[in-house]
């Protein structure tokens, strides 16, 4: 039995209704009274929900499960980290020494930018690089940069989605001279997808403050090209194109692919997709596919906002509250021991969806656990090129049946599909991912390095 946690999980006790401020709001309010109330008499909301205390201040929420209090806004900005920063009080301090600055203007809560933001600055303050995460991009913050960081900056990163018009102007003005390299890490950006994220595009302004842009691989920069065309044409008048995949995750090797029970575990987790995931049949079709005697557990974690699908996979797959993985994703690395966690008590691990990235696919090999994956091109990326691979990439449902039953029928060949994916996986460590950011870096730094001195203190705007 858990114990519970009451303490600091429980919405204050409101002793007085404060008055709305004006019609408008009251008449929100109301609105929103007269839905959950309508909901409830018409059985449109479970029983479990009516558990649920709603603040309709803070609109935050309560769960009546033990330990479930509201999911902190603080998440992964713990003020003694000095590789992230969030609060314009503490930036200051910390741009002060900082030569790196990733910028996540937008999703950093959501998972990816996250761990392209602030694990690579944790990498890479390991390495003596002093990098710092930004999670935000308001005007004040790219401001507090502009008016404390060392000067000049190493390189600025804006990560994934890009700023307003207006800011962008900002930064190409004030940001842009003091600063030796300026790139767009797009990550997984895709136009079918990520529609909403085309900031980027906005006009030719935007490219030409740039050094470079990076991408996950060239499949990934091909579909971003074709949204995208102020980049397309920036690359095709010299900018240079990086490519650098996500690093994996995962914090240790769990499995050495000798374990194969009569009634084997699967788990198929996916995030990354470019391609319409609207037909959710793809679960049962690939359970199906599979042999009878496989155990299938499905988790497409991309319905909704990553976070929260991340969350509730968590919290079942693991049988922990919300504050406890809350707390555990603060970590270093976090998140990736919680899949590592998770993927340790499976037998088989698949990947069936088209992506720009290969990351979950990393991920999964560098547990140990055999993994087969459906072919595509962000995949394929990956696969060393000298040698044939003993990685499992199928291209339909009957080659992964013939896979699963091969696998099945040889300790010999699960454990060399085990120790081939290991070492692909650690071609793709956070440390390696971090030489290609630093590699990316060189141009512009030795530029900086002929015509100023390096890492000169921030002059006094008056």
């Amino acid at each position: 039995m858990r114990s519970s946690n009451v303490s600091g999980n429980r919405l204050p006790e409101v002793k007085k209704r404060r008055r709305p401020a004006n019609l408008a709001s009251a008449a929100a309010a109301l609105f929103r009274g007269r839905c959950i109330c309508a909901a409830l008499l018409l059985g449109l909301l479970p029983a479990a929900d009516t558990a649920k205390v709603i603040d309709l201040r803070g609109l935050r929420r309560t769960h009546a499960r033990n330990g479930d209090g509201p999911p902190s806004n603080s998440s992964n900005l713990a003020p003694e980290d000095p590789a992230v920063c969030g609060d314009h009080a503490l930036c200051a301090d910390k741009l002060r020494e900082a030569r790196v600055v990733f910028l996540s203007c937008i999703g950093y809560r959501d998972g990816g930018p996250q761990l392209r933001c602030l694990e690579t600055a944790r990498a890479m303050r390991a390495r003596g690089v002093p990098a710092l995460c930004v999670t935000n991009c308001f005007f004040k913050t790219l401001r507090l940069i502009v008016e404390h960081a060392r000067r000049p900056l190493q390189a600025v990163v804006i990560v994934k989605a890009s700023m307003g018009r207006a800011d962008i102007e900002y930064v190409r003005r004030e940001l842009r001279p003091i600063t030796c390299n300026m790139l767009h890490d797009t990550m997984d950006l895709n136009p079918k997808i990520h529609w909403t994220h085309k900031m980027p595009c906005y006009n030719g302004s935007y490219a030409q403050m740039l050094t470079g842009v990076i991408a996950n691989n060239e499949a990934a920069w091909q579909h971003l090209r074709d949204i995208c065309p102020a980049l397309s044409n920036a690359t095709q008048a010299g900018l240079p194109v990086h490519t650098i995949e996500h690093f994996h995750s995962v914090t240790r090797r769990v499995s050495d692919g000798d374990s194969w029970p009569s009634k084997p575990r699967a788990l198929l987790v996916m995030e990354h997709h470019a391609e319409d995931s609207s037909n959710w049949g793809f679960c049962t079709t690939i359970r199906q596919a599979l042999p009878p005697e496989v155990d299938f557990n499905c988790a497409p974690l991309w319905s909704g906002k990553a976070a929260n699908s991340r969350l509730h996979f968590f919290t079942r797959e693991l049988n922990l509250t919300r504050n406890e993985v809350h707390e555990r994703m603060s970590r270093p690395m976090g998140t990736g021991e919680l899949f590592t966690a998770v993927f340790a008590r499976y037998h088989l691990l698949l990947q069936w969806h088209a992506s720009n990235s290969a990351q979950r696919l990393l991920n999964a090999l560098a547990t140990g656990v055999p993994v087969v994956a459906k072919t595509n091109a962000a995949f394929r990326a990956v696969l060393p090129r000298t040698s044939k691979s003993k990685v499992l990439l199928v291209s339909n449902h009957s080659e992964l049946f013939s896979v699963v039953a091969a696998l099945a029928a040889s300790n010999a060949y699960r454990r060399q599909v085990s120790d081939a994916g290991v070492a692909l996986a650690n071609l793709y460590s956070v440390n390696r991912t971090v030489s290609r950011y630093l590699s990316a870096f060189r141009v512009g730094t030795r530029a900086c390095q002929r015509t100023r001195q390096f890492g000169s203190a921030p002059s006094v705007r008056r």
